[in-house]
């Protein structure tokens, strides 16, 4: 008896930890990249997040889809049609609500009108202005997904960190200087 729990839980341990390493199966909207880190004070004064979704994401016509992220950090500047919908050979409907109001989150929709396009691809680009020197999580929420006739795709989020970091300074000097000051 005691020999087959150990067995169990070996079988139990091994799962999880299978499960901790492959990446969700199916349909999913994610942060790109998953981790960005940028300079403060150091060109350019922006930098793009994507959000985007996996080729298992098929038949897709529409988005609703929030992302929040820390505003002391970072500040949402604009936000672009990707180019899975911008590209498609069909008309498409983009928008961003509240554009220019400061935010601590964007919401966004889109459609493809009349048709519907397949996965992998970009749905969209956010684009931030580096504020202060820490990190931030970018969250996906209360995103919406549907096919062409308008039923919900079930999928899962992947959000991203962006890190603001303080540039460190350099000083040259000859290899002669550095031994002169370390003698």
């Amino acid at each position: 008896m005691k020999k087959q729990i150990v067995i169990g839980a070996m079988i139990v341990l091994t799962m999880s930890v299978l499960m901790a390493v492959a990446p969700p199966a199916g349909p999913q909207i994610y942060i790109a990249p998953a981790d960005t880190t940028v300079f403060l004070d150091e060109p350019p004064d922006t930098f793009v997040i994507r959000v985007c979704v996996t080729g298992e994401i098929t038949e897709l016509m529409g988005w609703d889809i929030h992302v929040r992220f820390d505003s002391t950090i970072i500040t949402l500047m604009d936000v672009t049609e990707g180019a899975l919908p911008e590209n498609s050979p069909f008309e498409t409907f983009f928008w961003w609500f509240d554009p220019g109001v400061p935010a601590t989150t964007a919401h966004v929709n889109g459609a493809i009108l009349g048709n519907t396009v397949d996965g992998p691809g970009v749905l969209f680009d956010l684009v931030f202005e580096k504020t202060a020197v820490g990190s931030t999580a970018v969250e996906l929420f209360d995103t919406e997904i549907r096919t062409g006739v308008n039923t919900s795709i079930p999928h899962t989020t992947n959000d991203g960190l962006v890190v603001v970091e303080k540039p460190i300074a350099v000083e040259e000097a000859t290899w002669g200087e550095i031994k002169e000051k370390y003698r």
